[in-house]
């Protein structure tokens, strides 16, 4: 979704979006920034303490250097690929995020957990489980989809044996994570009464099956 869609060798500052001018051109902020955030002071005070691109372009300067704070010897020796890439699965990756918001001061890890919880891991349990009730069957040796099991149980076509195309393992594979966020924050009981509902409904649609409940015969009692 990175992907560019365009690429204009030459740009037009007049035709750029005047966010993208949002960037400091100094080389060190002044004490009396860190003063102002002390205080939390509206953006809008500190315009003239920390320029940007955006002042030299209102202004007509012709001074379009930006300015740097760390330097570096050469861009292209920075990283390559990122850590979130290097990572397996999504399990480790909502892991070394929390872990990185725990070290960092400025970051909440209990609101890191809530939107991650919100807007990531609660809404894909409830959908895989809805996948999950709601799947086709597939034939295991023709690859055919009914629509709905024939009454047989094998496939029509070729005979061979029908099994589903979602199982237990990929819908509650974000389950124990999303448990181990509620029991190592305090994200409040909307999540955690949240997640124990669809634990419930999992376990209802996972119910194992009872042998003792089988019934193998019919007796001439049962119809007195």
């Amino acid at each position: 979704m990175d992907a560019p869609l365009l690429l204009a060798p030459l740009l037009n500052a007049t035709e750029v979006a005047r966010q993208a001018f949002n960037i400091e051109t100094i080389t060190a902020f002044p004490l009396s920034f860190y003063e102002k955030t002390l205080v939390g002071a509206n953006p809008k005070e500190i315009e003239d303490l920390v320029p940007t691109l955006n002042n030299a372009r209102e202004s007509s300067s012709g001074n379009w250097n930006i300015g740097f704070t760390h330097p570096t010897e050469d861009l292209d020796r920075a990283r390559l690929i990122s850590a979130y890439k290097e990572l397996p699965t999504m399990l480790d990756k909502v892991k070394e995020q929390l872990d990185l918001a725990d070290k960092i001061v400025a970051v909440k890890g209990e609101e890191v957990a809530r939107k991650v919880l919100g807007t990531h891991i609660l809404r894909d349990l409830v959908g895989n489980l809805r996948t999950f009730t709601s799947q086709r069957s597939r034939c295991s040796k023709c690859n055919w989809k009914p629509r709905r099991p024939p009454l047989k149980g094998v496939c029509v076509k070729c005979g061979g044996k029908l099994g589903p195309t979602v199982f237990k393992a990929g819908v509650e594979k974000y389950l124990q994570v999303a448990f181990d966020m509620v029991k190592r924050y305090n994200v409040g009981e909307y999540y955690r009464q949240r997640l124990d509902l669809i634990k419930v409904e999992l376990d209802e649609t996972f119910r194992p099956i009872e042998e003792d409940r089988t019934q193998t015969k019919l007796l001439v009692g049962d119809f007195a």
